[in-house]
């Protein structure tokens, strides 16, 4: 009653397993006894299972169901009140992360000071959100999963760790005959959406195409290319986690947009970041990386890749 008030129905949710990874934390946790204590008084976090996304999709308003939650949490244990929330950890894994708690104007001390660990890393204010909601030193934003149930992304996995083990051997990266790869939407109406790195490779590309570029070109062009194209949409994409998968460099357009552990991994080891001023001169750009330098990249992106994963029986780590 305090968390659902409406009925639902047992069984398995229709929630895509791509914003899973709240439900994904909380299997690892509860199996790891190396981290996991039943003792509060042992603990240096607390973890709060939300799980939003059951109760207001990936692009509802989360706030209400938030408050009610925590609401319960300081009723009920001691801890929350000892430390203001500031050691209580939530998962917010909707599109838009913690921005959408603002929705409601339910952005008081309560909700400010838990952890929270988001798919969506917006440091500056922009478009409809009016400010930062992910705080560096404070947050972590996460790659989302992949359904280790589902026979496509099993076969994704698989296929990334024999990628990279032929790659490994000295065996390369096969034939790449694009320098760059992008698939998805434009809104060329629509300049917030992706904070117009989208629309300006679109004007870079033109109507007739760009000789080695594959834009938006029927299917998945991924393992055909050097580099690909990883901006943002309305919040938060699976194309780095792609662009890792398919040992295809990834070209991060996000301008204050923190990525998954950027505080922890080093990002310029497997990945070339870009403004998105510098767009209309990117292919310039990337048609000047070396053979060396590319060649550093990818050696970077087989360190690292296993991060983007979750699934720790196929040797995920994230």
């Amino acid at each position: 009653h305090l968390v659902f008030p409406n009925e639902i129905q047992d069984g398995l949710p229709s929630l895509d397993h791509i914003y899973g990874a709240d439900t994904d934390f909380l299997q690892l946790l509860l199996r790891d006894q190396s981290v996991r204590t039943e003792n509060p008084h042992e603990a240096s976090l607390f973890y709060v299972p939300l799980l939003a996304m059951h109760r207001t999709s990936n692009i509802g308003d989360p706030s209400e169901h938030v408050m009610r939650v925590l609401d319960h949490v300081r009723a009920v244990w001691p801890h929350w009140n000892s430390s203001g929330g500031r050691d209580h950890v939530l998962f917010l894994t909707g599109d838009q992360g913690a921005c959408a708690l603002g929705a409601r104007g339910h952005t008081g001390p309560q909700l400010a000071a838990p952890l929270k660990v988001v798919l969506w890393g917006q440091t500056r204010a922009w478009g409809s959100n009016s400010s930062a909601c992910f705080h560096p030193l404070r947050d972590v934003v996460v790659p989302p999963p992949g359904d280790k149930d589902d026979p496509q992304a099993r076969s994704l996995v698989g296929a990334a760790r024999q990628l990279y083990g032929r790659w490994s051997r000295g065996e390369g990266a096969g034939s790449r005959p694009y320098t760059l790869f992008f698939l998805g939407g434009i809104r060329p109406e629509d300049p917030a959406y992706s904070s117009g790195a989208r629309q300006a490779l679109a004007r870079l590309v033109g109507s007739g195409g760009l000789q080695g570029v594959a834009f938006n070109k029927e299917g998945a062009w991924y393992d055909q290319s050097r580099f690909c194209f990883v901006p943002h949409g309305a919040g938060w994409g699976n194309r780095i986690v792609l662009a890792m998968m398919h040992l295809c460099v990834p070209v991060i357009v996000q301008d204050h947009v923190h990525q998954p552990f950027e505080d922890v991994l080093p990002y310029h080891e497997f990945s070339i970041r870009v403004q998105v001023e510098e767009v209309p001169h990117l292919l310039d750009l990337l048609r000047g990386v070396s053979d060396e330098q590319l060649r550093r990249l990818r050696e970077g992106m087989a360190r690292h890749y296993t991060s983007f994963y979750w699934d720790v029986a196929s040797g995920g780590t994230s």
